[in-house]
């Protein structure tokens, strides 16, 4: 049991990627599907208190990114050694990363209930602050319980144990959508009561993943004092990999706002309102190529500590192939369901009529789902073989550079307006894409004539 993942991974790259791919893709669907459930529930309170977990929402989605990118971070450190055959450096390496979770869940914690008013006040929540700092006082007291999950996680997926390292996070999304009516409204408590129900179903989670850990072990690793060797370097990986993979959720807030800015100026408040859900229905249809791009940090990391550049190659073309498989069938579901679509977050009277101008946004950028999986897996690929630094700088040419200008140029400059912003967020994301790929399809190659 111990060693049919690791086997599984060293022998058949292509099997390992669709086994590890499926959970992940589960639990991802669920968490993106949980925020929006939570906004639905929270909206019943009004307006005040939908506004304030707005202001709150990009605080909570870069803590929960520090997590994500810690997790990744500790997963392509131990698939590396695992590939290598190195076992007990691999051993110490986890145990590295939960006292590593330990030590940033504590100093988040810190940072964000100490500073949270002055934080919310920069973001511009004057008029919501007592509303604001509720919910997110309550929310980031727990900032350990939220953030731990993805990090331990990266362990189990690192040893292939995709279910272990996903299904705690399903149950905490299921957790979530019935706790939160409960704690709201039968318990009265309002905004503090949503987020006390996401604390209580993370603490749920990280029960099953604790005890996973430490007492029905299925793992190679043995959680003792004696495995433990202090090694400042695996720390120091850790944080290389995971901080710009955590950053890339701060970069598509920085892209989001500045899309914002410019769709108000070409179109007005309501286009910008409609844009935001939008954005939000390609965020849901992108989340299985971002599974398919996790399940390849773990098989290419394996694939880099073992020097073995096939597989290496294998992981990113057939990774990359069926992301695109599944992208394309997402894409025909979204151009013939849009407006069904649309219609779930506009079946109010007062906002029925942005149903039309929401089907044609989620049409006219839903080009940029078939373009992720050539960025997407080019950069998790990266992060597997360590190259943390190399896959952000791609992310931000993609993201931020290629998407901005021709936004600008096709929108502002060619005078388009919201037409041309929309076909600029399309050619900008199959740009810098393709850039991406070609970009780590030579590094591959380069490292493999260096090694030879």
């Amino acid at each position: 049991m111990k060693n049919k993942e690791i086997k599984l991974i060293k022998n058949n790259p292509k099997k390992a990627i669709i086994t590890l791919m499926i959970p992940i893709i589960m639990s991802s669907l669920f968490e993106s599907l949980n925020s929006v459930i939570d906004s639905i529930w929270v909206s019943g309170l009004g307006v005040k208190a939908l506004t304030a977990t707005g202001f709150v929402s990009p605080i909570f989605l870069g803590l929960v990114g520090i997590g994500i990118g810690l997790g990744i971070g500790t997963n392509s450190v131990i698939s590396r050694l695992l590939g290598g055959k190195k076992l007990k450096e691999a051993n110490n390496a986890a145990i590295h990363s939960i006292i590593l979770s330990i030590i940033v869940s504590i100093i988040l914690t810190l940072v964000l209930t100490i500073f949270l008013k002055d934080i919310l006040l920069l973001l511009g929540a004057e008029t919501v602050l007592k509303e604001a700092t509720d919910y997110g006082f309550y929310l980031f007291i727990g900032s350990s319980i939220l953030i731990l999950p993805e990090i331990l996680g990266g362990i189990f997926l690192a040893e292939g144990q995709s279910k272990r390292a996903t299904y705690p996070l399903i149950l905490i999304a299921i957790s979530n959508i019935i706790l939160n009516p409960i704690f709201i409204y039968i318990l009265n408590l309002g905004i503090k009561g949503a987020a006390i129900a996401t604390i209580l179903a993370n603490i749920i989670g990280l029960i099953i993943i604790l005890y996973w850990l430490f007492i029905n072990n299925k793992s190679s690793f043995e959680y003792k004092k004696e495995n433990y060797k202090r090694n400042l370097k695996i720390y120091k990986e850790i944080l290389e990999i995971g901080i710009p993979a955590g950053l890339e959720e701060d970069v598509l807030a920085i892209l989001c706002i500045i899309l914002n800015i410019l769709i108000l100026q070409v179109a007005g408040a309501d286009s910008v309102g409609a844009f935001s859900i939008a954005w939000r229905v390609m965020s849901i249809g992108i989340v299985p190529c971002i599974g398919v791009g996790s399940a390849a940090v773990t098989v290419a990391g394996r694939a880099y500590g073992a020097k073995n550049y096939k597989n290496l190659k294998t992981t990113i073309r057939y990774s990359t192939k069926v992301g695109f498989l599944i992208s394309a069938a997402i894409f025909i579901i979204l151009n013939i369901f849009a407006s069904q679509i649309a219609t779930i977050f506009t079946y109010s009277e007062n906002s029925a009529s942005l149903t039309p101008m929401i089907t044609y946004m989620i049409r006219m950028i839903s080009f940029i789902i078939l373009a992720e999986p050539f960025g997407d897996v080019s950069t998790y690929v990266l992060q597997g073989m360590g190259k943390g630094i190399t896959s952000f700088i791609l992310i931000l040419q993609r993201e931020i550079f290629w998407i901005i200008l021709c936004v600008y140029l096709i929108g502002i400059v060619l005078n388009l307006k919201l037409e041309g912003i929309l076909i600029g967020i399309d050619i900008g994301m199959i740009i810098g894409s393709a850039i991406a790929y070609i970009c780590a399809e030579l590094y591959i190659k380069k490292t493999k004539l260096e090694n030879s």
